[in-house]
């Protein structure tokens, strides 16, 4: 099984542990941690432009951690980063460009509605593939 599951900065890594309960044998399914580094409109989105901003190695640093959490309980796990102007294009693109069979969406309960809209209220009306949306602490 193949399993998408984009990872934000500021989502607690340990709320990933979880998985291990949700899947019977963690060996058969490959997950793809997939970050999106946002950038504003007049910045490049070439990557080897962007690659030494302070901010793509904070989300390095958090797909390594939520990597190895899962390796640890043992997962396959890839990680990816893309960069983009906006965090659900993103995600959709990836999607629809790999053979997903599941997305796994962890929201935040805490975070304020007007800081923005909904990244699962966004993706599942233009996602036509299993989308998991587990509401954390």
């Amino acid at each position: 099984m193949k399993v998408l599951i984009p990872v934000g900065l500021y989502t607690k890594t340990l709320q990933y542990k979880f998985l291990g309960n949700l899947f019977k044998n963690p060996k058969e399914v490959d997950i793809t941690l997939f970050t999106v580094v946002t950038l504003p409109i007049t910045t490049s989105l070439e990557q080897e432009e962007v690659i030494e901003l302070p901010v793509v190695e904070e989300h390095k640093k958090k797909l390594e951690e939520v990597s190895t959490l899962l390796q640890g309980i043992g997962f396959r796990v890839v990680e990816k980063i893309a960069f983009a102007r906006d965090i659900v294009e993103a995600i959709i693109n990836e999607a629809l460009e790999n053979p997903y069979d599941m997305i796994i969406l962890v929201k935040r309960r805490n975070l304020p509605r007007f800081i923005g809209r909904s990244v699962s209220r966004s993706l599942l009306p233009k996602i036509h593939k299993p989308i998991l949306i587990l509401t954390m602490e």
